[in-house]
């Protein structure tokens, strides 16, 4: 490149893809991702199937909307993340259930009107 002249990005991008070079990029220094495998016995913690039980708990019991919502969420997504050769089906189970019982406990059960004193 001229070092007098800098022309915007654009003229640069040009100037390279015109001149004819090769690729600056080195393939043999590539090294791929490849995802480590675990034992059975030794599989990482699903986090988010824990947070979906215990938001569950407190938006069922508390009636907290927002947590409720966060646990149903963050269920759907550790039943995405999940494998079929490490499901629990008792996980699964409770994790579904404390989620959305929470949500239908939320909106479909009626409030008690607020006292007057």
């Amino acid at each position: 490149i001229n070092a007098e002249y800098m022309g915007t990005l654009s003229e640069c991008l040009f100037f390279f893809a015109m001149s004819g070079r090769a690729d600056p990029r080195r393939p043999e220094a590539e090294v791929r991702y490849r995802k480590p495998k675990y034992p059975l016995e030794e599989l990482p913690p699903d986090y988010m199937s824990l947070v979906a039980l215990i938001l569950g708990i407190v938006g069922l019991m508390m009636r907290h909307k927002t947590s409720a919502w966060i646990a149903f969420f963050a269920c759907i997504q550790s039943l995405a993340n999940t494998k079929y050769s490490e499901a629990d089906v008792k996980q699964i189970v409770t994790c579904v259930a404390f989620s959305v019982m929470g949500l239908v406990l939320n909106y479909v059960t009626p409030h008690a009107p607020p006292q007057e004193a």
